[in-house]
């Protein structure tokens, strides 16, 4: 029995499709951390912070439905250059929005016309190299995945940096540019013609509504914590220096036991004291005497003793 080996070869076009994928993963992945960063520029709610995820959500959800009639009617070569251009000018819009409206708009079209290019990437990439389309979307995804990795870590060391979180978007748009002058001639590969089928419509298999439905669970939990099961980087910063800062010790003040009366030498005798000492010279005192005259028949007593 003759065994058949394929040699996988990373031609120009392989190469052009792993940096566009690498691209679009960049641009996906920075817009979950820059959004701390704009929620507080236009003071948004954990809400409108979840929509701008959903709404690329969305976006990517009818390309997928649309990609491929658009590839029949265009041409995939001007649906892969226009699906990258148009996620570019959207990330450029985000920039600049001035409004939560504005925003969400942007992350939509970023979702929506940048999936175009991510459909057209993966079917070019199968198409092109047959039986080994296994290793080049392998490969593909690894580099996406590292590129994925930059993004959080260029947003917030550009933002720590003082030149702002745009920076990022601005890069990876730059970075699209770069790649249309040097690759814009480079031929895509188009789709292989498809034989006439008699055969009637068929249903998709379940594991395609498996798969599916662990993808819709995933994008609701993503949406789920954007819209609050978390809190945003600079709040976590925020409660670390709380956390952090020398609080004052708690310790109760010492109870002191009030002073006791000093008696004062100059201070006016009590009637009780005068009275006693009335008692002690054997005087009789009449109750209907004043201090006064109780005061000075004590003085006579003393004066005459």
């Amino acid at each position: 029995m003759t065994t058949v080996h394929y040699r996988f070869e990373r031609d120009s076009f392989t190469w052009l499709a792993y940096v566009m994928l690498a691209y679009y993963a960049f641009l996906q992945s920075s817009l979950g951390p820059l959004m701390p960063f704009l929620a507080a520029q236009l003071n948004m709610s954990y809400t409108v912070r979840g929509l701008h995820l959903s709404a690329f959500a969305l976006g990517m959800m009818l390309a997928g439905t649309m990609a491929d009639r658009a590839a029949r009617r265009l041409g995939r070569r001007r649906v892969f250059w226009g699906g990258g251009v148009g996620m570019a000018l959207a990330a450029l819009a985000l920039t600049t929005a001035g409004t939560s409206v504005v925003s969400i708009a942007c992350a939509f079209l970023m979702g929506f016309i940048g999936s175009f290019l991510l459909v057209m990437i993966q079917a070019t990439l199968a198409d092109h190299h047959g039986l080994l389309r296994a290793v080049a979307l392998t490969e593909a995804n690894v580099g996406a995945s590292v590129a994925a990795a930059l993004a959080p870590l260029l947003v917030s060391q550009s933002e720590a940096a003082g030149t702002g979180w745009r920076v990022a978007l601005v890069l990876g748009a730059a970075a699209w540019a770069v790649v249309f002058a040097w690759r814009w001639r480079m031929p895509i590969t188009e789709a292989p013609p498809v034989a006439e089928s008699h055969a009637g419509p068929r249903r998709l298999p379940r594991q395609f509504w498996m798969y599916w439905l662990v993808v819709l669970l995933i994008e609701e939990l993503d949406a789920a914590i954007a819209d609050g099961w978390h809190v945003s980087l600079p709040e976590a910063y925020a409660a670390r220096e709380a956390a952090l800062a020398p609080k004052p010790l708690d310790i109760p003040a010492p109870v002191l036991p009030e002073p006791e009366a000093i008696p004062d030498d100059n201070a006016p005798p009590t009637r009780a004291e005068m009275i006693a000492k009335a008692d002690e010279l054997g005087i009789k005192v009449d109750a209907r005497w004043s201090d006064k005259t109780l005061l000075a028949k004590i003085e006579e007593a003393l004066a005459a003793s």
